[in-house]
């Protein structure tokens, strides 16, 4: 197989990532973050590390929340642990302290151990570093417990899971996302989505889109066979503000993308929307 499309989750790409190194395959993925994953150069990505991320969630929380002392809960495998290590350097760069660390495993049911010991510090804030789902139950949880801290996070905005587990505990969580200009491309791939499936695509299915396109456009244009993943590989790196659904996507030598902003939301009344200071 020379080329996976999709891994989504930052332990499974790193898993196949000495794989796809040994046999010269080629994994893009739409959704994996950790930071490792620039180690392996036959792996790309439509969708941001975490090492960008971490810095500017870090940054947010410190300058524009004002929130100096957080707790953290995340999720315990790859992304989580990347995450959250990334967001912990740079809040404590910038003077901030981290009260306590709790984590949660995948698809949590119970968190309400982890929550009474972050509500046991009294912290301002709370940094949840976990998929969605994860993240609806323990705002839920915590909202039942009375922990009425400011709750932020990452690559949750879009992510219906949340705000439907939560039962109202998501109202006012902050979350970055990063930033995406509309385009014709993108309303025409959000309205065919919803019109075909009777839902929006959640949050990596526009970043999977784009890399269909932009294969389609190096082995088309850039006439590379589809086997040939050396050529692939080559092409990739070359390309410019290729326009997808997504906004712009330029790779670096690492294969991670080039010069992504962060924008930040807010949930009110149920949905999210842009915040406003």
């Amino acid at each position: 197989i020379p080329i996976v499309v999709g891994t989504i989750c930052s332990s499974v790409t790193l898993a196949m990532g000495p794989i796809v190194q040994e046999n010269n395959s080629l994994i893009i993925s739409s959704g994996a973050s950790n930071p490792k994953i620039a180690d392996y150069s036959n792996i790309f990505r439509t969708w941001p590390s975490d090492t960008l991320q971490g810095k500017i969630l870090a940054k947010f929380v410190k300058q524009s929340l004002h929130l100096d002392e957080v707790a953290i809960i995340y999720i315990n495998n790859d992304y989580g642990v990347g995450v959250k290590d990334v967001f912990k350097k740079h809040f404590i760069e910038q003077g901030g302290k981290i009260l306590i660390e709790e984590s949660v495993p995948e698809s949590v049911i119970d968190a309400k151990t982890q929550i009474t010991k972050i509500k046991s510090k009294n912290p301002k804030g709370v940094f949840i570093a976990t998929y969605g789902k994860e993240m609806g139950t323990i705002l839920k949880q915590a909202k039942e417990l009375g922990l009425s801290s400011q709750f932020f996070g990452g690559d949750v905005v879009g992510d219906d899971s949340v705000i439907n587990l939560s039962s109202g505990g998501a109202e006012g969580l902050m979350a970055s996302a990063s930033s995406i200009n509309d385009n014709k491309k993108r309303t025409s791939f959000l309205n065919s989505f919803k019109e075909e499936f009777g839902e929006n695509p959640g949050v990596t299915g526009d970043a999977a889109f784009d890399i269909l396109f932009l294969l389609k456009n190096v082995i088309e244009d850039g006439k590379c066979d589809f086997t040939d993943v050396t050529c692939i590989k080559n092409k990739l790196q070359k390309i410019n503000n290729f326009e997808g659904v997504t906004g712009e996507i330029s790779f670096d030598q690492n294969g991670d993308l080039l010069d992504k902003k962060y924008d930040f939301f807010q949930v009110k009344n149920g949905q999210f929307v842009p915040y406003e200071e």
